[in-house]
């Protein structure tokens, strides 16, 4: 078998070093000597990638599955990279891999992703009305980020869809992982004069979105995304838009 070059050359040698299995060690078609990329076992985790300089001293490491980043850092060592790699592929949960590899970061909604989607949804309406309240605190004109928030989230048919801030608009989707499936369901702006107004997704730069009424209050608002979701509307799954 061919020996591969650059880092991935590098990761396979020491791979067989410390006896860690991580399969034929793949390279993209651009960059194919600065980066190295390690398959997974466990459906449906993404390849983990690794990138850097051949020679180092600094190696960057992505694990994604399902459109989120479940585990990313940077280090000089490659052993724990090998370690992480290994832990990857081999159906190690979270917890098991940062213990493996301790510099790799783990957020919130990684964490979630073990519990389901549900949790995923959950942990991002928390994160969201955290952020936007600190912002609110330090610029009170951004209240009106938080209002709408609140308001939405108070809906239960709302409060099971996935939420995420464009600039200031309050948008949902129908996945948890990016890119979301969100081109059904409304988005809300804010206003310049003050309220809010609620939207169709923007389908085409050079085509105007269909506006589907305005409020001056986030209930009003709230009110209008309600009256324009889509029949099949439910609970967001885990996943993208090219899922389902």
């Amino acid at each position: 078998m061919e020996q591969p070059e650059g880092i991935a050359g590098a990761v396979a040698a020491l791979a067989r070093e410390l006896d860690v299995d991580l399969g034929t060690i793949g390279v993209p078609e651009k960059h194919p000597a600065t980066t190295a990329l390690v398959e997974s076992l466990v459906e449906p985790r993404e390849p983990m990638r690794i990138d850097g300089a051949p020679g180092g001293p600094t190696f960057v490491v992505d694990g994604w599955s399902r459109g989120v980043r479940l585990v990313g850092g940077a280090t000089t060592d490659l052993g724990q990279i090998v370690r992480a790699a290994g832990a990857w592929r081999h159906a190690a949960t979270l917890a098991e891999i940062t213990a493996a590899a301790p510099f790799l970061e783990v957020d919130d909604h990684a964490r979630a992703t073990e519990l389901g989607p549900a949790e995923e949804v959950a942990v991002q309406w928390r994160h969201l009305r955290r952020r936007w309240a600190g912002i609110s605190d330090r610029d009170p004109e951004f209240r009106f980020v938080v209002d709408i928030i609140d308001a939405a989230q108070a809906q239960p048919v709302l409060r099971a869809l996935y939420p995420y801030t464009s600039l200031a608009s309050l948008c949902f989707s129908f996945t948890t992982g990016f890119p979301f499936d969100d081109t059904r369901l409304p988005v809300v702006d804010p206003r310049v004069s003050g309220g809010y107004v609620v939207r169709q997704q923007r389908f085409a730069d050079d085509l105007p979105p269909r506006v589907y009424g305005e409020a001056d209050d986030a209930a009003g608002a709230v009110a209008i995304v309600v009256a324009h979701l889509p029949e099949d509307v439910g609970p967001a799954v885990a996943g993208t838009a090219y899922d389902t």
